[in-house]
């Protein structure tokens, strides 16, 4: 709430809190006791591709001088 703004709202506001699923589905039982085979192939790590490290100009509190995002052509 913001000190000093007080106002009505029209629309009424609900809040409730799910105590139980009754839709969800049973737990899988185990088949047997033995642990399951390994894959044969695990998947690859995923690669993270990184980006260039460009050098801001910044002033004395550490906020950039020019916003990233000013100049740049691929924004719609």
């Amino acid at each position: 709430m913001i000190d000093g703004a007080w106002q009505s709202h029209a629309t009424p506001f609900s809040v409730a809190e799910l105590m139980d699923d009754t839709e969800r589905p049973a737990p899988a039982e185990a088949v047997d006791d033995r642990p399951a085979a390994p894959d044969p192939k695990p998947e690859p790590e995923p690669v993270i591709p990184t980006l260039p490290t460009v050098a801001v100009e910044r002033d004395g509190d550490g906020v950039p001088v020019k916003p990233a995002w000013l100049g740049r052509t691929d924004l719609a």
